[in-house]
């Protein structure tokens, strides 16, 4: 199954410092975001949550949501 995770991972491969998400001051690039979705990504896991689990996220449009939505 493919997620969100396999187009920007290959992002971060051919552009790594590139800038993936830009939210007024605040940018992101695409290596320092792969990074943070994975940590996510490994949190959740250890949290127990599995591939199709359900969870909610309340949050303004900023960079933390785009990575909760990206890395969930």
């Amino acid at each position: 199954m493919q997620t969100f995770l396999h187009p920007i991972a290959r992002a971060a491969t051919i552009a790594p410092d590139h800038e993936a998400l830009v939210c007024g001051a605040d940018r992101v690039t695409y290596r320092q975001f792969v990074a943070r979705l994975r940590r996510l990504n490994g949190y959740l896991a250890e949290l127990g949550t599995r591939p199709g689990d359900r969870i909610a996220v309340l949050s303004f449009n900023s960079i933390p949501f785009t990575e909760l939505y990206c890395g969930i």
